[in-house]
């Protein structure tokens, strides 16, 4: 707001100074923070809540986009909702300093997306009994007693689905490889997980090699040649999904191989090689974790915050692009990094919570 110009006083000056010292808060090394919504009041009488999302990252370009959905969902409520972004960079202690730096900077809410599924529990527990309304999304706690609810897709089922898929492709017979996710990460281990026990399922297909792929096109192309150089058959790729079915194809063109069934994620830049390589034989499975969870969980928080009753536990369907409406989602224009099922309305929320 600009200023109207006077004359300076004593007064004038001494005002000044109490409202700069006011603006000043305690910084920390470890917090790294960005505000959404309106800062100021929501209207005559009206509150506005001050919500933090705590997160594990915001180089992966799901949790850009899923965030920046947050914090446009925040401007929608009419200035009640005072958005800030808090990213710990991969680090589980630093994400454990600035919740607790959340806790004295009293916060209404916290949404989580947890960097260990247990470490953040003592902290947590701390901001649920000082009052503070905990959501965790996505990568979430294992303790539900620590939060107010838990909003998450179940990321065994998601693995399980791919493996299914692909066993259904080989007729329950080959040699596949497992690409897993992000090493030490709950979600790649949940899917892997999930994986590992379909297979087991099945006694005529054979798990040739296992590795980390990193979620990492460069990662996995490293890890993809390896395999393509030691296995002289390898009939399917159960990849956990972000860049690395994208470096498996790569591999598998630059070494002149044919293309085989590979699992994927509904990432636009899968859905353009997918969609340009399937008359070449290309053939995948493509879930996603809605980037709207987030979304999601700042209503499941502003409920709380007005006295509503939330679920303990809500548990999300799994969107999945397939061969059959892989060109209702292709979309050469939009970039590599966007995320397929990224829209839900109010009314389709609403649902969940009744």
């Amino acid at each position: 707001m600009r200023a109207k110009k006077f004359g300076v006083s004593l007064l004038t000056l001494i005002m000044i100074s109490i409202l700069i010292l006011s603006g000043c808060g305690k910084s920390d090394s470890n917090q790294s923070g960005s505000s959404s919504g309106s800062s100021g009041s929501a209207g005559s009488g009206e509150k506005t809540y001050k919500i933090a999302i705590s997160t594990f990252s915001e180089a992966i370009p799901w949790q850009i986009q899923t965030l920046g959905i947050a914090k446009e969902a925040a401007k929608g409520f009419g200035g009640k909702v005072e958005l800030s972004v808090f990213n710990s960079n991969m680090n589980t202690a630093d994400q454990i300093t600035q919740i607790q730096n959340m806790i004295n900077d009293k916060y209404d809410a916290i949404l989580v997306d947890a960097s260990s599924a247990t470490a953040l529990d003592p902290v947590l527990k701390k901001a649920k009994d000082a009052g503070i309304v905990i959501i965790s999304y996505n990568s979430i706690v294992a303790n539900p007693d620590v939060v107010h609810s838990r909003v998450y897709v179940d990321q065994k089922e998601w693995g399980a689905l791919m493996a299914e898929w692909l066993a259904n492709k080989l007729n329950g017979k080959g040699n596949v490889v497992l690409i897993e996710g992000l090493s030490g990460n709950q979600i790649s281990a949940d899917r892997t997980a999930g994986a590992e026990e379909v297979f087991a399922k099945y006694p005529d297909i054979k798990v040739l090699a296992k590795g980390a792929g990193e979620w990492d096109q460069a990662t996995t192309e490293q890890l993809m040649q390896s395999w393509v150089t030691a296995f002289q058959d390898i009939d399917g790729v159960w990849s956990s999904g972000g860049g690395s079915s994208f470096g498996v194809v790569n591999v598998l063109l630059k070494n002149n191989k044919d293309l085989i069934p590979i699992t994927g994620e509904a990432q636009n830049s899968w859905i353009k090689l997918w969609h340009d390589q399937k008359d070449n034989g290309l053939t995948s499975i493509a879930p996603v974790c809605p980037p709207y969870i987030a979304q999601i969980a700042l209503n499941a928080a502003i409920r709380a915050l007005e006295g509503e009753s939330i679920p303990a536990d809500l548990k999300l369907d799994i969107p999945i692009l397939t061969d059959d409406n892989l060109d209702e989602y292709y979309d050469p224009n939009s970039p590599d990094e966007w995320f397929a099922f990224d829209k839900i309305t109010q009314e389709e929320i609403d649902a969940l919570f009744n």
